[in-house]
């Protein structure tokens, strides 16, 4: 099964690689593993279709058609991640993930490390993910993270939190990462949260959007949910504005179809994923 929005045919022929991680053991609870195949059915279901003759149509996402040529190339495992994403990288294109809990993102990082010497990260998260005192897991991506010299924290943000520990606080103000509540987002538009974000990160930005970071009233299918989140309009909104940006990776993670209801956090991310890529620039 490939997303929908799949419009070129082989590896060699892509500017954007897509491909899932099947992982769920960091997560609080199983079934993020069966994300990313999730999504590529509720892109199927939800936006596409065929004509009374039979043809087959895809809806455009509202950005528009995705200029980009993109592939789907499958699942890889966990441990693949970060020579898989330094493979891709390295030929030139656009790695797109699709976890996989959340700490899928670090391998990923890893990957980006072996061919950027400078790089931001824009972290879409109910959590602060900067977790140090219990070792590398779902909860210590940024932490863990930090210790790759080629990450700029100084120079990167995260939006959207609303749950986290005190010594989570810490970290993040003693590495400078711009923080951005929910709340907070909230109080400002999204236009001036982007222009925060601009004038903070680095020409290259990787973009990680931990689903949960949408209020679980309207995202029910995550493993760990916050109460207060963003709305899917605010997150898209937002999304679409860094994608105008340098992005050298993106992914899209923590979603849940266990615990969903009625597909709504599949074809969520399904839309969200199609609507960032017609924004890609």
């Amino acid at each position: 099964m490939k997303i929908a929005w799949q419009n070129c045919s082989s590896l060699n022929d892509a500017e954007a690689v897509l491909f899932g991680v099947a992982s769920s053991e960091e997560s609080l609870y199983a079934g993020s593993e069966k994300a990313p195949q999730a999504i590529r059915a509720a892109s199927l279901k939800y936006y596409s279709g065929s004509t009374l003759t039979g043809k087959r149509f895809v809806l455009h996402p509202e950005s528009g058609p995705i200029k980009k040529k993109l592939y789907d190339i499958g699942n890889v495992f966990k441990d693949e991640v970060t020579e898989f994403v330094a493979r891709i990288v390295g030929l030139h294109k656009l790695p797109v993930m699709l976890g996989g809990d959340h700490s899928c993102t670090l391998n990923a990082l890893k990957g980006l490390a072996s061919a950027h010497k400078r790089f931001s990260i824009v972290y879409f998260d109910a959590h602060l993910d900067m977790v140090a005192s219990e070792g590398s897991f779902y909860g210590s991506v940024l932490s863990d993270a930090s210790k790759l010299k080629q990450l700029k924290l100084s120079k990167s943000a995260c939006i959207g939190f609303r749950a986290f520990r005190e010594e989570e606080l810490k970290s993040a103000k003693k590495n400078r990462l711009l923080l951005v509540p929910a709340s907070k987002l909230e109080e400002l538009s999204v236009a001036k949260v982007f222009s925060m974000i601009k004038e903070r990160v680095c020409k290259n930005v990787y973009l990680s959007i931990d689903i949960d970071v949408i209020d679980p009233a309207l995202a029910p299918g995550v493993s760990d949910p916050v109460a207060f989140g963003l709305t899917p309009l605010q997150l898209c909104s937002l999304a679409k504005k860094l994608a105008k940006l340098k992005l050298i990776g993106l992914d899209i993670v923590e979603v849940n179809p266990k615990r969903d209801k009625n597909d709504l956090t599949t074809a969520l991310a399904a839309k969200l994923l199609a609507e960032i890529l017609a924004s890609l620039k």
